[in-house]
């Protein structure tokens, strides 16, 4: 007790507890200060390698963590490779270790290894930071023993001290976090003198697995005011974070270790999404760069000088240590096949996935997050409602007119605006619908979602209509801007209407139509792809289905209502209906066309009075 065990110490001891050991410890009143020159037992890998002098007791204890990581999760942490040096001016033995029942042992003898006395270990580690699911949390029983542990603990700091070093090598569902907050409010732990709600959300949050369920728990728990005071202890950029709804503007500083995790956790996202795409999309690659990653518009700072940054696998496999990062994340998984495909309706739950929300539950959503069109998010305002809408979000799938009112109960500021729908874009099940909302929205709410999401995972080929500004930098840019010159050599030419403020002509563009795909430019090109009927009345739907696979509503299986649009196309030019304008507006029109002629031509129907019929 009163000794500066650090937070490093802490953890180790507190993890060496949870895992079965029993012991009688008595560590009352001891300061816990980090140190960043401390083994970090979250993200070790970013301390590889490790040369480690075996006469220490800090390095046999930091070989020794090492070891019961590669124990205890071999699938994500191992020795890329690991060798001994007897003394300074001897060779480096390598030592081949595989892990085996549970023990690190030579992978040719067999036997277990035990850590040599003396000399330097010499250890490249690895630990991949992966996407954590239920089945990480942490056992009941381990869970007890916290909760007993900071049941125990004689004054209010040393509870919130165990707290938080205990929580951070965990993880756990929002159920187990309700039984601790109800546990802890029942035997007075948390109360005058003791522990506080915010404390048990603070130190848990950034542990929790079921994301879905997070904002409920939240809510359950803590008025607006103490919301409020969550996000300004874990700081705007940790609350923000969350699993399932990662999409967004960041701005990261490396150097900063909680910063850091973030950009980790990011990654290990990116790595399921782009291997989902590249492997089992059946699409083409929508990134911005071509190489498969979901990261866009990067840039970096560092000593104050600011110069583009691509995010790829070197970039990620040498994260840099300083320096601060700014780029777009978009998610690119889909809403569940089932939901998506148009088999389900707004009542169904597929196992183990949200649901489409329902009438009921939507009106208990924006009653949640107090959001209304009567009384407008200001943009004052909009920064706490955009947090609690980001994570609120996870636990449903959208359709794009639930998207329509939620982007009026926010101010008409196209920066708000174009937020929302960010924010909402990987919980919409109709993507193929965005169209309806794009049309109606400001030019620049337009272009600000366009630059951070992508045309390739915004738009539809189908209704591919719109005012566009094409940065020819950008590989997703030329990819879309040959299918759409493409498509207009199909249907007609005069489709593409030039901006006056092109910086590149499309003619220049058809004089190097076999090199503009893989030929980096400096310009930014501007025009607009007319509206159906507007220039021509020929639409090559066999084309414009074909560019499916280079977008992503284009991932397979594919929703068949995308494919409706066709259908209203055929029938209004069965009918002679078809006009000038988006098919969908002008199908609806029509149809309201016929039900008033059906109705006029009804009440123009003579009635036979009753005993006029002859029986």
């Amino acid at each position: 007790s009163m000794n500066p065990l650090g937070e490093a110490g802490a953890r180790s001891l507190f993890r060496t507890i949870l895992r079965g050991l029993k012991c009688f410890v008595i560590m009352r009143g001891c300061s816990y200060k980090g140190d960043n020159s401390i083994f970090n037992n979250s993200y070790p890998s970013l301390d590889s390698p490790y040369h480690l002098d075996m006469t220490e007791p800090y390095s046999c204890a930091v070989l020794s963590e090492l070891m019961m990581k590669i124990t205890l999760d071999p699938l994500n942490c191992f020795f890329e490779s690991i060798s001994y040096k007897e003394t300074p001016k001897s060779a480096d033995v390598p030592i081949p270790l595989i892990v085996q029942d549970g023990r690190v042992v030579n992978k040719f003898s067999g036997e277990v290894w035990i850590p040599p006395t003396s000399g330097t270990v010499n250890v490249h580690f690895t630990q991949s930071v992966f996407v954590p699911t239920v089945d990480h949390a942490v056992d009941e029983r381990a869970f007890n023993v916290l909760q007993i542990i900071v049941e125990n603990g004689r004054t209010e700091t040393d509870r919130r001290n165990w707290l938080r070093l205990l929580c951070q090598d965990i993880s756990c569902t929002t159920t187990q976090a309700q039984n601790m907050i109800d546990r802890f409010q029942k035997n007075k732990t948390i109360g005058p003198g003791g522990l506080q709600t915010l404390d048990i959300l603070k130190s848990l949050w950034e542990h929790l697995l079921d994301t879905e369920n997070m904002f409920d728990l939240l809510c359950r728990n803590a008025d607006i005011q103490l919301r409020r005071d969550l996000v300004y202890a874990l700081t705007i950029k940790r609350y923000k974070f969350n699993w399932a709804n990662p999409t967004g503007s960041w701005r990261l500083n490396l150097a900063d270790k909680e910063q850091r995790a973030i950009m980790l956790q990011i990654i290990a996202i990116n790595a399921v999404e782009s291997e989902f795409g590249r492997n089992s999309g059946h699409r083409g690659d929508t990134s911005q760069m071509g190489n498969w990653f979901n990261f866009r518009n990067g840039k970096m700072t560092l000593d104050r000088v600011q110069s583009d940054l691509t995010i790829d696998k070197e970039f990620v496999k040498t994260l840099p240590t300083r320096g601060t990062i700014e780029f777009d994340y978009v998610s690119t998984t889909l809403a569940p096949d089932s939901l998506r495909c148009g088999a389900a309706n707004e009542s169904s739950r597929p196992a183990g996935h949200c649901g489409i929300i329902t009438d009921d539950e939507f009106y208990s959503f924006m009653d949640q997050l107090d959001l209304s069109s009567r009384r407008k998010v200001s943009s004052a305002n909009v920064l706490f409602a955009l947090l609690d809408l980001q994570l609120a979000s996870t636990k449903y799938y959208f359709t794009i007119n639930r998207l329509k009112t939620l982007l009026d109960a926010f101010a008409d500021d196209w920066d708000v605006q174009a937020k929302v729908i960010i924010c909402m874009f990987s919980r919409i099940v109709d993507l193929h619908n965005m169209d309806i909302v794009l049309r109606n929205l400001d030019s620049r709410t337009q272009q600000d979602v366009v630059r951070r999401i992508g045309y390739l995972n915004l738009m539809n080929p189908l209704k591919i209509s719109f005012d566009y500004v094409l940065h020819l930098k950008y590989l997703d840019n030329r990819i879309l801007l040959v299918a759409l010159m493409e498509l207009a050599n199909m249907e007609s030419p005069d489709q593409i209407i030039e901006d006056a403020n092109t910086e590149l002509p499309i003619a220049a563009m058809y004089g190097a139509f076999t090199r503009a795909l893989n030929e980096v430019r400096p310009e930014t090109m501007k025009f607009t792809f007319s509206e159906f009927g507007e220039r021509t009345n020929n639409v090559s739907w066999h084309a414009r289905k074909d560019l499916l696979k280079k977008f992503l509503v284009g991932t397979k299986p594919i929703n068949e209502q995308i494919f409706s649009i066709i259908s209203m196309h055929k029938e209004l030019e069965a009918a002679g209906a078809l006009s000038r304008g988006p098919l969908d507006l002008q199908y609806a029109n029509y149809k309201k066309s016929l039900r008033l002629s059906g109705v006029r031509s009804s009440s123009k129907t003579p009635r036979i009075p009753k005993d006029s019929v002859v029986n």
